[in-house]
């Protein structure tokens, strides 16, 4: 079993400040062993080779903190993973502050004296590798998701992504018991991968590590983890499950070797994937920084747009200026209100893998059917979205025809989630091939995800020239969605069909 942290591209920064020399920031010996422990795990549960982790206990400056991690980003092409244990402050201006054996927690000194988190995602962003982590064992850490933007990382051409796991949120303080020989968050991490979870996957995930402590931690009345992931980052396998033995023969490819693959295979495989780059004409997206905007579409309560049926029926019956465009927002905000629960199972996580079994060629041509499927419903947005469609169907003070036109990207979401519902539930046992399905369910993200902020945003306009559409002005608001599939995601998409 070749784990992926066993790598040559790999680089892990564990770092801890477990004493302080001034008096205001309290000693937490927890730290050390927590870190050591943590670092051991990496080595021999991960497959970390020793001279790829740097370990740093008690560092005094934040020029030795940023000299090993510069160091690290520098170096790693595959995984970089940062580890960070101690005192978390906040400044004045709402920044998280990463503490080390000198810093003064004094409001005045925290800036001079501390290492600004946001000078750690900066020295990230820098690296070339393909996948960044980040996990935090401090105060306050929720200050630090969302800091590694989806966008950021999506604009640096990477497949895999960012996450970050933090300890507690972002007004919440992280637990070290007296007691306790580790920390409340990374002892209940060290224990899940040094003795795995029987009812869970061959292999523990970045993902897996999140929803263990989801429940472990709350339920010992520890403060719950907060995570952030984009791409397919939570996807990173750290280690075997200890409790459940992981099948015979299977292995998990660290670095993809396209050279290697038969080339009427990789010809094949570049055949099936030929349309999906070709989407950027369709699409622009703007990254990942709030994966489902549905929530906020439909909370937001201001009157100008109908939020219920009955305010969009006196729309109908009063005609005010620009109704026409109400109408359509309004319309699609109730269907996008029916549609809760299925987004609410969509966005919750993978689903098992359910039903009849396919391997070999049976999953291929599977895969193909889909990619088939999924370029049709790429067709059916271009066609709701073409030309000046939207504005003639406004124009033509058509109610019927209106709400017609909103339900139509109603409907494309969900036949969009039903799409990516089907490829993560069905059984697929070639291993690359259930890669290939997983990333083509990912496809359908982009879209799901630029509908939705479309119909926020479009909403959102129309609430914000409310006064003037009461006027009488005539507003041209014009319809524009893009959804764009990272070519990094499809070129693996075809590597991962091609090893088949």
């Amino acid at each position: 079993m070749q784990l992926p942290l066993s790598a040559e591209g790999v680089r892990v920064v564990s770092i801890g400040s477990a004493t302080y020399v001034s008096d205001d920031l309290p000693d937490v010996p927890a730290v050390a062993r927590t870190v050591t422990d943590l670092s051991e795990l990496f080595v021999e549960r991960c497959g970390v080779r020793r001279d790829l982790l740097t370990v740093l206990v008690d560092p005094e400056s934040t020029d030795e903190i940023g000299a090993a991690l510069a160091a690290a980003s520098d170096a790693a092409t595959d995984v970089l993973l940062v580890y960070f244990a101690g005192h978390g402050l906040v400044h004045s201006s709402g920044e998280l502050y990463l503490a080390h054996s000198r810093t003064s927690s004094d409001p005045g000194h925290i800036a001079f004296s501390a290492l600004r988190y946001p000078a750690v995602r900066e020295c990230l962003l820098n690296s070339r590798a393909r996948s960044l982590h980040v996990i935090l064992d401090c105060c306050f850490a929720g200050r630090a998701i969302g800091t590694l933007a989806p966008s950021d990382v999506v604009n640096t051409a990477r497949v895999d992504g960012a996450s970050v796991l933090a300890a507690a949120a972002r007004d919440e303080l992280a637990l070290a018991p007296a007691e306790h020989e580790h920390t409340a968050f990374t002892g209940a991490m060290i224990s899940y991968l040094r003795e795995g979870d029987p009812d869970g996957s061959p292999y523990i995930s970045m993902r897996d590590v999140y929803r263990h402590l989801s429940i472990a931690l709350p339920s010992a009345s520890f403060p719950a983890p907060q995570f952030m992931t984009n791409q397919n980052a939570d996807d990173l396998v750290l280690c075997a499950n200890q409790a459940v033995s992981g099948p015979e023969g299977d292995a998990i490819d660290v670095v993809p070797d396209v050279a290697a693959q038969a080339s009427h295979k990789v010809g094949l495989a570049t055949s099936l994937a030929s349309s999906i780059p070709g989407l950027g004409a369709i699409v622009h997206y703007e990254g990942w920084a709030d994966f489902n905007p549905l929530p906020a579409a439909l909370m937001d309560v201001d009157s100008r747009v109908p939020r219920t049926a009955d305010q969009l029926a006196e729309i109908l019956d009063e005609w005010p200026p620009s109704w026409e465009s109400r109408v359509f927002a309004g319309t699609a905000l109730l269907e996008l209100a029916r549609l809760r629960p299925l987004f609410a199972r969509h966005f919750r996580g993978p689903i098992l893998p359910q039903g009849s079994e396919r391997s070999g060629q049976a999953a291929f041509e599977y895969i193909k059917e889909e990619l088939g499927n999924f370029e049709e419903l790429v067709r059916a947005l271009d066609g709701i979205v073409e030309g000046d469609r939207h504005s003639r169907i406004l124009a033509s003070e058509n109610p019927v025809d209106i709400q017609s036109h909103a339900r139509e990207f109603i409907d494309l979401l969900e036949r969009l989630m039903s799409f990516a519902d089907r490829l993560r539930s069905t059984v697929i046992k070639t291993r690359h091939l259930r890669r290939s399905a997983d990333i083509l369910a990912h496809f359908s993200d982009q879209p799901i995800v630029s509908i939705t902020q479309f119909i926020q945003r479009y909403t959102s306009e129309l609430d914000q020239t409310g006064a003037r559409i009461m006027q009488g002005e005539d507003l041209d608001i014009r319809l524009t969605i893009k959804v764009d599939i990272p070519q990094t995601l499809s070129e693996e998409f075809t590597l991962a069909v091609s090893k088949y």
